[in-house]
């Protein structure tokens, strides 16, 4: 509302006349951030009647109140329940001309809701939270946000998971997503940990690695080449195998198939846990959560097609890189014989053995004896600094860069 000093009488001095454009002025930010409160708020009502609410219920037992309320109320079934918690940034797990905002939606999904098959239970509910970026007008907001659900709920429909809720805020900075998922234990289930593993234990590895990474680098080259269509590149002319990793990369799907099959199996690992960082890395913390030294031979960690028209070097940095959600998981060496058939008929591989106690941490056998031990995510941090040093001739420069890589 405007103020009564812009109604005042004519007969004013200059010095009410400058106080009158003060107050008008400030009257006018203040209309300013109402109309830009209201367009906030009527963009999230439109969310949240128009795209959300009409999502069906997958799960009524369960999910007893759903969006629409100040919380969601989920019924318990009486067995413990399992919450994972994934947050995606622009710039740094996603990049809008790479990826088609359905495709961002479905793999924030996907990032949680694997940790939750990576510790034996099955997904029952999401809650989504969305920070837009500030500087995008209501139309991209709107439009970004219809197709970033209609991803999410096609991971969501597939998977029988409810989306319970969330929020929804702008902000100065990226595009930042936040998903939680809730999931529960089947009857008479324990979860699976990362930090049981025994000396004999098998290490297993499901599905064949390299494409994630894979997938993102021909990403990265078909925008150089087609950078008209992002993120709607043309794939036809691509490989089927460099296709599939492109997809895989867009809308990784949680290794649910592989969980409720070993569950109908009665294989329960004595640890656990998602490929989502690189195999060694991973790898290497479940070794440091078990209290055990864990052996892999690289040469049995099985490629993925995508990668073998790389050198081999090549093939094993892409192996050990992230965004896969396979499963990594140790079982009993009886266990795993009694059931190696079913293993091999669901593409799950050994690589490697549950070797010591006594001295904790990873060795990795590579190709030609050599042996690689303790991998961690500084693990290049020397390498890094030698390149460095080599590609800055500036002394200054290089010193510079050598105390900011110091505190690692």
């Amino acid at each position: 509302m405007m103020s009564q000093s812009s109604t005042t009488s004519p007969h004013h001095s200059p010095s009410s006349g400058s106080a009158e454009l003060t107050n008008l002025v400030r009257d006018l930010q203040d209309v300013a951030w109402q109309a830009r409160l209201f367009r906030g708020a009527q963009l999230e009502d439109t969310l949240l009647n128009e795209v959300l609410a009409p999502l069906p219920r997958v799960r009524p037992p369960r999910l007893a109140i759903g969006i629409g309320d100040d919380a969601a109320v989920i019924i318990p079934s009486g067995r413990p329940v399992v919450l994972a918690s994934d947050l995606s940034v622009e710039h740094r797990h996603f990049e809008l001309h790479l990826s088609p905002a359905e495709d961002i939606g479905y793999k924030a999904l996907a990032r949680p809701m694997s940790d939750i098959v990576a510790m034996g239970a099955i997904n029952v509910a999401v809650t989504i939270s969305v920070a837009v970026p500030e500087a995008w007008p209501y139309d991209q907001c709107q439009n970004f946000l219809r197709d970033f659900f209609r991803g999410a709920h096609n991971l969501a429909r597939m998977e029988n998971v409810d989306i319970a809720g969330g929020d929804l805020t702008r902000t100065r900075g990226p595009l930042c997503i936040d998903v939680t998922a809730f999931g529960e234990l089947p009857a008479q289930g324990s979860p699976w940990l990362r930090s049981q593993a025994q000396v004999g234990d098998l290490i297993f590895a499901s599905g064949s690695l390299g494409r994630g990474l894979r997938g993102l680098h021909l990403l990265e080259q078909l925008h150089r080449e087609q950078p008209e269509q992002a993120p709607h590149f043309n794939l036809s002319h691509l490989k089927p195998e460099h296709q599939n990793a492109i997809q895989h990369y867009r809308r990784p799907h949680p290794r649910t198939d592989l969980q409720r099959a070993m569950s109908a199996s009665n294989i329960t690992p004595r640890a656990c846990m998602d490929i989502s960082d690189g195999i060694l890395r991973d790898l290497h913390r479940m070794a440091l959560a078990s209290g055990v030294q864990i052996t892999v031979d690289a040469s049995m960690i099985h490629r993925h097609p995508a990668v073998a028209d790389l050198s081999e070097k090549e093939i094993f940095r892409y192996k050990q890189a992230g965004d896969e959600y396979e499963l990594l998981f140790a079982i009993a060496p009886d266990q795993a014989q009694e059931h190696i058939a079913q293993l091999k008929e669901w593409h799950v591989r050994p690589i490697g053995v549950v070797t010591d106690s006594r001295e904790v941490g990873l060795r990795v056998h590579r190709p030609g004896g050599r042996i690689e031990e303790g991998h961690d995510a500084f693990e290049d941090l020397e390498s890094l600094k030698a390149q460095w040093q080599r590609r800055i001739s500036d002394a200054a420069s290089t010193s510079t860069w050598l105390r900011r890589l110091r505190p690692f």
